[in-house]
């Protein structure tokens, strides 16, 4: 895939960012267009809008397959290994670390901790660093390690137990188990929450439990999720989930919100490793005379090229974009930012770029704003300024542009619901899992009810065989308790029915 889609000048919005087409789009010294020749721009505009388009599906679809992604490993020698993509062939990772028990990515996508064979915790800026810094502590120690989006990190202590740095690195390490709590290895999903391997469940493997989100851990009850044959767990930030099974071998699912399924379980014929995290490549969409403005200054630096601009960014924590421009002052070229940002016209010389998901998204945006403004322009010159039409070439025309009016603005409407889209089908799906899921038990509860009554009520009046008829008195008294029978066994299917399906959390215990 390119991972940089320039965009030029002839590509973007209007200075203004109206969009409204009511003023004449013009050339070089002022010049009016002709209507053939901004028939020609809307054209090429929509060339460049679909070229956009078709490189934003492909970004998606090297996210989600994870081939964008770099995948870390602790191998069984405890050193440090990288792959490009998880079915790449591994390379070790410069550092000369060892003794390695288990790895994590940060809250940044880039920063690497791992855990120490002393049970300390170390960092380093990314998988390919050459130097870890040694994070002190003499509450020690912990053997796997996972951070959540606000920098807190928890931990799998010795003891088997949940420990986490509430104010991130520099915080104490603080019990936050549950009763009862035996686990032996954790990960943080996407939305908060936490996953983790507990004791053994039987011949389907290690009880998979979860929190709905590492905040609470301390006041929240573990749900059982599955059982698999999983020594470590990690979620990539597209919700992949990875395992790494008793074989050392690699082993995902499409989203972690489907481990249930285990049809859905990918195995990768990857060895051999005991734990395991991915970072995300960074690629960048670019915009040449525009500037990347509107999110949160980080700091202003020199670089002689944009690629070296690109990688600064990559290698700072939070930056989501920047601003290049080789004519600035020698210690301002490169002015990075974080958080979200827009794309507006810019000086001379400048060039912005921002991270290519949502890059692609503002580019798509700012083309789509063009052709909206194209097509009204052209369509005031067909009906000669807003005027009446005399011919049906000029009708049949103005009706061709008028749809094409109303597909843009659907098309605007799309690109602004891309990324809500999104979250809400994730959602939707997961819902849907869980009615299915207890739909099916409602079915089967009620099924096995259905014959458990019919078999009690057959106990219930059925006559004895051979036994001789019991005298009246007896029989109104045999008659009065089977009917006290049979409410009792009524009142206890119903109180069954209604209880069974509420899910009821599990502590991870070891067996």
């Amino acid at each position: 895939m390119n991972n940089s889609n320039t965009m030029n000048n002839n590509g973007s919005a209007q200075s203004d960012g109206s969009g409204s087409g009511n003023s004449m789009n013009t050339g070089s010294g002022g010049r009016s267009l002709s209507l053939e020749e901004l028939s020609m721009e809307y054209k090429m505009t929509l060339m460049m809008y679909n070229k956009v388009q078709s490189d934003y599906i492909n970004y998606l679809k090297d996210v989600n397959d994870g081939s964008d992604y770099t995948i870390v490993g602790v191998g069984t020698d405890g050193r440090l290994w990288a792959s490009s993509g998880i079915d790449g062939g591994w390379a070790l990772s410069p550092d000369g670390g060892a003794y390695i028990t288990g790895v994590c990515t940060g809250n940044d996508g880039k920063t690497i901790f791992v855990c120490g064979y002393n049970g300390q915790l170390y960092t380093k800026t990314s998988w390919d660093a050459m130097l870890y810094t040694l994070i002190p502590d003499p509450n020690c120690c912990v053997i796997k390690i996972a951070q959540g989006s606000d920098g807190t990190i928890v931990g799998v202590g010795t003891d088997n137990t949940l420990y986490a740095k509430m104010g991130g690195i520099s915080g104490d390490w603080t019990h936050v188990n549950s009763a009862g709590e035996w686990v032996s290895a954790v990960c943080i999903a996407p939305d908060d929450s936490v996953y983790v391997i507990g004791g053994y469940t039987g011949s389907d493997g290690y009880g998979i439990y979860k929190k709905k989100s590492y905040k609470t851990l301390a006041s929240e009850s573990w749900e059982l999720i599955t059982s698999q044959f999983f020594i470590d767990i990690s979620i990539m930030t597209n919700g992949t989930m990875i395992g790494v099974g008793t074989d050392n071998n690699l082993y995902t699912y499409a989203s972690y919100k489907h481990i249930r399924d285990t049809s859905k379980r990918v195995g990768h014929g990857k060895c051999c490793v005991v734990s395991v995290t991915s970072v995300l490549t960074t690629k960048y969409a670019e915009f040449k005379g525009k500037t990347f403005w509107g999110a949160d200054s980080l700091f202003d630096s020199s670089a002689n090229t944009m690629q070296s601009c690109q990688a600064l960014c990559s290698a700072t924590s939070g930056c989501s974009g920047a601003t290049f421009n080789s004519t600035n002052s020698p210690d301002t070229t490169c002015q990075l930012r974080s958080g979200d940002g827009d794309i507006s016209m810019g000086r001379h010389g400048d060039h912005a770029f921002m991270v290519e998901g949502p890059g692609l998204l503002k580019m798509s945006q700012q083309l789509n704003s063009k052709l909206a403004d194209l097509n009204m322009q052209i369509f005031n010159l067909t009906t000669n300024s807003g005027g009446s039409i005399n011919n049906v070439a000029g009708r049949n025309a103005a009706k061709k542009l008028m749809i094409e009016g109303h597909k843009l603005k659907k098309e605007k409407a799309k690109l602004h619901r891309l990324e809500s889209e999104k979250s809400g089908l994730e959602e939707a799906q997961e819902e849907g899992d869980l009615m299915t899921n207890a739909n099916y038990y409602s079915f089967t509860l009620l099924s096995l009810l259905a014959v458990v009554f019919v078999i009690g009520l057959m106990v219930l009046f059925m006559p004895k065989a051979g036994a001789a008829p019991a005298a009246a008195p007896a029989q109104s008294g045999g008659k009065s308790n089977k009917n006290l029978l049979f409410y009792a066994f009524f009142g206890v299917a119903m109180v069954t029915l209604f209880m069974f399906p509420k899910h009821h959390g599990l502590l991870p215990g070891r067996h």
